[in-house]
């Protein structure tokens, strides 16, 4: 057991602070998730960022498609000493949820994973307590590429930043922050990495050490934003008057449930 509990804190710590992907979108997801009663996370995978978003929220409903993925989630946050999320196997295209139920929901980089898009925007909307907020990112179609651009085979779409603020306009939301990522030196960071044979990056040490270094190269971005940005994040909030949140055990349709 503490093997297992110390490789999954090491896995971790790689995918979030030592790495390029956290490096450039954690200071806009993080900052603007404060004191929240009740947060939703879409897309949750396999731990990434709930555990710093139920340090800073009292309950965290964390939601996938992927039951294997959403348990590893809950593994990895439980033996962080989060016992404030609810994991739910759910589409963010039809949320298993109550109305004006939320008072954050957060999604990094899935919106272009997920075939309805403008559902998934509505199905937030819904969800949200009126003067709730919304913080999304995605990638860039554009982006700019220095060595080898990287692609994605499962991207359903990428956006330009005009169609991605119209799904938040579209469904009632206003747009308050637009945050960008991926400049000049996480772009770099990240294509060298993409480079590295898999043979090499599998090296005792050796794959670690490329991911520490170019994870401290993509931090660069924060003091040079320099070129073209890759990717977009957009916090928006749902106008209206506030009430009170519902309670802790009502937030669930009846046709849902809890992985147990």
């Amino acid at each position: 057991m503490a093997v297992k509990s110390i490789t999954l804190t090491l896995r971790h710590f790689l995918d979030r602070t030592m790495s390029v992907y956290w490096a450039a979108r954690s200071r806009f997801v993080l900052r603007n998730n404060t004191g929240n009663a009740r947060l939703l996370e879409i897309g949750c995978g396999g731990g990434t960022w709930t555990s710093d978003l139920a340090l800073a929220s009292q309950h965290v409903v964390a939601v996938d498609i992927g039951y294997d993925r959403t348990y590893q989630n809950r593994t990895y946050t439980e033996m962080q000493g989060r016992h404030n999320v609810d994991y739910i196997v759910a589409s963010g295209e039809q949320l298993p949820f109550r109305d004006e139920i939320f008072d954050q929901v957060v999604s990094v980089d899935v919106i272009e994973h997920i075939p309805d898009d403008a559902n998934v925007i509505r199905e937030i909307a819904r969800t949200l307590h009126p003067n709730g907020s919304a913080v999304l990112t995605t990638l860039l179609d554009n982006r700019p590429s220095y060595i080898r651009k990287v692609t994605f085979n499962d991207h359903l779409r990428e956006y330009t930043p005009e169609r991605f603020a119209d799904l938040f306009w579209q469904s009632g939301l206003i747009e308050v922050e637009r945050y960008y990522f991926y400049y000049f030196f996480s772009t770099i960071a990240r294509e060298l990495l993409n480079l590295v044979p898999p043979v090499i990056g599998r090296a005792r040490g050796v794959g670690v050490t490329l991911r520490i270094l170019l994870s401290l190269i993509a931090y660069l971005d924060r003091v040079f934003m320099l070129g073209r940005p890759g990717g977009i994040g957009i916090r928006a909030y749902r106008p209206g008057s506030p009430g009170s949140p519902g309670q802790t055990d009502s937030f669930l349709n009846e046709s849902a449930s809890r992985i147990a």
